[in-house]
């Protein structure tokens, strides 16, 4: 530097072009993120450093539910966070961090606690997971907040892994498990069952001879079947597998058999 008189002067300034460091804590592991990257946790999230000369500023939206289970948005714009507080809130976030020399760093990253969900129906109806129908079977999977985390679904029939349709319709019969799981590592399962073949049941005379359907006789008369969660009715009164009818009756004896997804099957026969 020279002045008016043609004095010269000389100073040394130290400038850094390194971004400024700082450790992100998931939960209570460490973790990298880059600041291209999108990060999506279910834990609590800190970011620490130990440069005095930083500062930083939060920006997005947190999410909190009170007691009615109704969702409170809170905006943050650009306010103060503090090296090493913990973040807890459901929110989408940005973190950006200033050091002296103006050298910045941004962190962003989702915190989503909520599984994601997924509804069944069968025939317009909702139904649980576990239930069994006897009819075709529409899913469709919903994502646990109002912001969007990528949601992958494992999905098995009767044990063997098969691809999710792209219409969520399922019309084969078999045993379905479905596994969603979120991109911050929240997951949910669900099964169901479909069935759509009526129940079978074999009628036998007393004496264990089988007997046909329609029949006449003048010996008891039971009926039995192998398949599990079948429920009868005899004349619309409670049948229990294997008990004999003995009693004459004018009119023939119905048994329906009901199986757990609701398809029926009719015996009838006379005594």
């Amino acid at each position: 530097i020279v002045d008016n008189y043609g004095r010269e002067f000389s100073r040394e300034y130290a400038f850094s072009r390194e971004k400024p460091s700082a450790i992100l804590t998931v939960g209570n592991v460490q973790q990298e993120l880059s600041e291209e990257e999108v990060g999506y946790f279910n834990k609590k999230v800190t970011i620490t450093w130990y440069d005095s000369t930083i500062t930083a500023k939060m920006y997005g939206v947190a999410y909190t539910w009170n007691e009615d289970g109704v969702m409170i948005k809170q905006n943050l714009n650009a306010s103060d966070y503090v090296s090493g507080t913990a973040i807890t809130s459901e929110g989408y976030y940005i973190i950006e961090l200033l050091d002296i020399d103006f050298n910045s760093r941004r962190f962003t990253f989702f915190i989503d606690q909520k599984a994601p969900t997924l509804e069944l129906s069968a025939n317009d109806k909702a139904f649980e997971s576990g239930g069994y129908k006897n009819s075709d079977v529409t899913t469709s999977y919903d994502l646990g907040s109002e912001y969007e985390t990528p949601i992958s679904v494992s999905l098995t029939k009767d044990t063997f892994p098969i691809s999710y349709p792209e219409n969520g319709l399922f019309v084969e019969e078999g045993f379905y498990k479905l596994t969603l799981i979120d991109g911050a590592g929240n997951s949910s399962s669900y099964e169901f069952t479909i069935d759509k073949t009526a129940p079978e049941g074999q009628l036998f005379l007393e004496d264990g001879t089988e007997f046909t359907q329609n029949g006449i006789t003048n010996k008891g008369v039971y009926i039995t079947w192998v398949e599990e969660g079948v429920s009868a009715t005899c004349n619309d009164n409670a049948y229990y597998k294997g008990s004999v009818l003995t009693t004459k009756n004018e009119e023939n004896y119905r048994i329906t058999l009901t199986d757990k997804a609701g398809n029926t099957s009719v015996y009838t026969f006379k005594i």
